[in-house]
């Protein structure tokens, strides 16, 4: 799926190296990145990512206390508790751009990103889950944060798998282009917090 036209860069210190992860380079099993370092930005840039194993997310992006900024065009996994895109900053904004993502194990969110502090931004081209408990897209915003998601189709097979959900104390906006299809129990289409 074509990834969406990527909007803004967070907002972030000038001159923060950040992390990048080229998108010619060939990520061997388990193929996930993850930016532990606390004090600058995180950015990771990547076309293909595919795991296998139980817990292997496909991306992991995290900043203590700025700004995380995830482009993607592809992301698969297979295994239980192994999330697609994992976007988290307890101090600065997240962005999350993604053409594609798929996940079939039980726990497996397709896309999450989450900020304690500042706004949560989602594009998304597709997204599908098969497993229990795994959600299609969620955002959430605490704090003083806003949640924006942008989304193409989604589709959710497992029990409690909602398709997009955004939550935020304050403002929450979901604006889908496609087509959003659950089929499990207490499945949500869309649901805004």
């Amino acid at each position: 799926a074509k990834r969406p036209t990527r909007g803004p860069p967070p907002d972030s210190a000038a001159g923060s190296p950040g992390v990048k992860v080229p998108k010619s380079r060939s990520l061997p099993w388990p193929c996930w990145w993850r930016s532990t370092a606390h004090a600058a930005w995180r950015s990771v840039d990547s076309s293909s990512v595919s795991t296998s194993g139980d817990g292997s997310a496909g991306i992991i992006a995290y900043a203590d206390s700025n700004a995380v900024a995830v482009d993607s065009a592809s992301v698969s996994t297979s295994g239980d508790a192994s999330i697609g895109i994992g976007a988290y900053s307890p101090g600065g904004t997240v962005f999350v751009n993604s053409g594609g993502v798929a996940t079939s194990g039980v726990g497996s969110i397709g896309i999450r990103a989450i900020s304690f502090t500042a706004d949560v931004s989602v594009q998304s081209g597709s997204v599908t889950t098969s497993g229990l408990v795994s959600r299609g897209i969620d955002a959430r915003a605490y704090g003083a944060g806003n949640v924006a998601i942008v989304s193409g189709d989604v589709a959710t097979a497992g029990d409690r798998s909602a398709g997009i959900y955004g939550r935020s104390r304050n403002d929450v906006n979901i604006m889908s282009s496609g087509t959003v299809a659950t089929a499990g129990a207490f499945s949500d289409g869309i649901r805004a917090d």
